[in-house]
């Protein structure tokens, strides 16, 4: 029976592949060796655009079972391969097979890991595009995301919803910009988010001296290299990365039985 990758296995495997095989002969070699027939894949363009082809041509368990162990069997030191074959092996690099309508949006399972993320309403828009990002996330039923848009009025009901939505989440993301830190009702739903003991994700969203603030000092935030996702020239490519890193941590939380 065919199996298909989860969306962030197969970026990772068609990443690391082109990595290591970056030409259009040693790609084809690695066919040859796997006995896989070259007929169907594409190998024109860049080393990701090949192995992008040879993936969706081979993903079913057996052919990329063989394909694997001949082209990164002998990388297995590298601790990303590692995990990637592991994955492989048991079987958790492949989607569930479920049922077309539990890939629609809200339908979750006791797996999915719930996310909040809490931003001010000055920064909606800006915030738009990891949340679309996200959605692939949700389609796959491995997370579902509320989202805590702080902008409340003296005495509003909202203060105890968005408070649930978090203490129901197992994952927070914070949405660093200024805007963030100069509204106190920002602060407060991050104080609540630690207080219930929530992992706390900070992201960079707009240039802020959030190194200078005590609470996240020792926090690593996302993206991991320190770029503010408004001021990279592809804002696309930072809010992809993060998605793909919020989701190596969700499966890890389902790994560990740490869901709610």
């Amino acid at each position: 029976m065919r199996k298909h990758l989860k969306p962030v296995f197969y970026s990772r495997l068609v990443v690391k592949l082109a990595a290591f095989y970056p030409t259009q002969l040693t790609v084809r070699q690695v066919l040859i060796n796997s006995e896989i027939p070259e007929g169907a894949i594409n190998l024109q363009g860049s080393a990701v655009n090949m192995w992008d082809s040879v993936i969706g041509y081979v993903e079913s368990w057996e052919m990329l079972t063989v394909l694997l162990f001949n082209s990164l069997s002998k990388y297995e030191n590298d601790q990303e391969v590692f995990e990637l074959l592991d994955a492989v092996k048991t079987g958790w690099a492949f989607l569930p097979e479920l049922d077309e309508w539990q890939f629609l949006p809200g339908k979750v399972s006791k797996d999915t890991v719930k996310i909040a993320i809490i931003n001010s309403a000055e920064d909606i828009l800006d915030c738009s595009g990891l949340v679309k990002q996200l959605k692939v996330l949700q389609l796959e039923g491995l997370v579902e995301v509320n989202q805590v848009i702080v902008d409340f009025e003296p005495g509003s009901d909202e203060v105890g919803s968005y408070q649930k939505h978090i203490a129901d989440s197992c994952i927070v993301l914070l949405m660093l910009s200024p805007a963030f830190f100069s509204a106190e009702d920002c602060l407060k739903q991050c104080f609540f988010a630690y207080k219930v003991k929530k992992l706390v994700v900070p992201i960079l969203l707009k240039e802020c001296l959030y190194g200078r603030v005590r609470f996240l000092k020792n926090i690593i935030p996302l993206p991991k290299d320190r770029t503010f996702i408004q001021s990279s020239p592809n804002k696309n490519k930072v809010e992809m990365e993060i998605c793909q890193e919020l989701a190596l941590l969700s499966e890890k939380f389902i790994r560990e039985g740490l869901c709610l």
